[in-house]
């Protein structure tokens, strides 16, 4: 049998070694076994921190980008509240779960409790033999053997690393890992991205416009200078246009008689490039102006003329 499984073996006592060499034998065997399963205990503990932790993380990061996605784009306040939930709670969690168990030892004694709640018939023995063992304990032999091998017989051979309970860390890795799923195929078969939704969250301050199903590739000339009374001529290339979309130029005078003007462009390849003669439909450009690309749910600019 293996090293871990060993201390559920006691030794007997043989002519060479004598009845005191049995019994600190089976001693230090047995808190052996139970300084095994602390450390078995330790690493459960520091999973179940962990696990937790990044299963609300990518579960509550999803919930934003779907959310920014399809309902509403998040204003910044809200981007910020949430930013600030996640940091607070993040740094009220880790030092109360994940970190204590990279620092700190699980001690024998509490192994041997939770032990005995794995197996009831043990009836305290473990912490009896636990208590009762030390180095100068003055406990009978015969008593301390008798408890070790009643705690041992108990524990159906079972080794130190199969008494820990690790059934809720396995049922959280599968939540964790199913949340990850879920997440990267969403990520991937989007039509918007979810890396703007990431990086609105987690830099609520920028101006960091919200995630399109539509992408405007290219608008010409973009920021220009022309002649007075002239008109521009305007181009831009998309993709991800749907049925029923529409491309329009919104603009802006300096002097602000026309504010928020919407003319419609013509398509050259439909859904995929358009373009328009600015400044035709009101007698050329006589002053500066703002101009933006309205392309489905997605906006470029402004530009200025």
């Amino acid at each position: 049998m293996s090293q871990v499984a060993s201390p559920l073996r006691p030794h007997s006592p043989s002519p060479s070694n004598g009845n005191k060499d049995a019994a600190a034998s089976n001693r230090d065997s047995l808190r052996s076994y139970l300084e095994q399963a602390a450390r078995s205990m330790r690493r459960t503990e520091f999973f179940y921190g962990l696990l937790w932790w990044l299963t609300v993380l990518v579960f509550i990061i999803t919930t934003v980008v779907l959310v920014d996605h399809w309902l509403w784009p998040l204003a910044k306040i809200a981007r910020m509240a949430i930013l600030a939930a996640l940091v607070g709670w993040s740094c009220w969690w880790i030092p109360r779960r994940v970190m204590p168990p990279m620092i700190h030892t699980i001690h024998i004694e509490h192994s041997a409790r939770t032990i005995e709640k794995q197996f009831p018939g043990c009836i305290d023995s473990l912490i009896s033999w636990l208590q009762l063992s030390g180095e100068d304990s003055k406990t009978p032999k015969g008593v301390l053997s008798y408890l070790g091998r009643y705690a041992v017989r108990n524990l159906d051979g079972q080794d130190a690393q199969s008494v820990v309970d690790s059934a809720t860390v396995v049922r959280l890795a599968a939540a964790f890992f199913g949340c990850l799923l879920c997440s990267a195929i969403y990520m991937f078969s989007s039509p918007k991205s979810g890396i703007t939704s990431i990086a609105r969250l987690i830099m609520p301050w920028a101006d960091i416009a919200p995630a399109a199903r539509v992408h405007i590739i290219e608008v010409l000339p973009g920021n220009t200078t022309v002649t007075q009374g002239s008109t521009l001529p305007l181009s831009g290339n998309v993709r991800g246009m749907h049925q029923g979309d529409k491309v329009s130029v919104r603009f802006d005078l300096s002097d602000s008689q026309l504010v928020g003007e919407f003319i419609p462009t013509a398509s050259e390849i439909e859904r995929i490039s358009y373009k328009i003669e600015l400044g035709k439909t009101f007698g050329g450009i006589h002053q500066p102006l703002k101009y933006w690309i309205h392309a489905g749910d997605a906006i470029d600019g402004p530009s200025e003329v």
